[in-house]
């Protein structure tokens, strides 16, 4: 099974206007849509690394950025 990668896409600000064909574009590409951010173009969700170019090549997208997420110890951890 493919590592499923967590991303955000903005839309180029030309495209807004077809916001909802963007996001159905994105989600024939592969992306599992977990919000969309229509008022400032941009969609987050997770799809598979193979799926990236696919999702990068769709007319309209202007950047794909990679979320980064990180865990904080439990307050009475050691590590603290």
């Amino acid at each position: 099974m493919a590592d499923k990668v967590s991303v955000v896409v903005s839309v180029e600000e030309g495209r807004l206007k077809d916001f909802p064909r963007m996001v159905q574009a994105m989600r024939r590409a592969g992306l599992q849509v977990e919000s969309e951010m229509a008022a400032i173009g941009t969609v987050a969700g997770s799809l598979s690394e193979q799926a990236l170019p696919r999702l990068q090549a769709i007319e309209g997208v202007a950047h794909v950025e990679r979320t980064r997420s990180f865990h904080v110890p439990p307050p009475h951890s050691k590590v603290q």
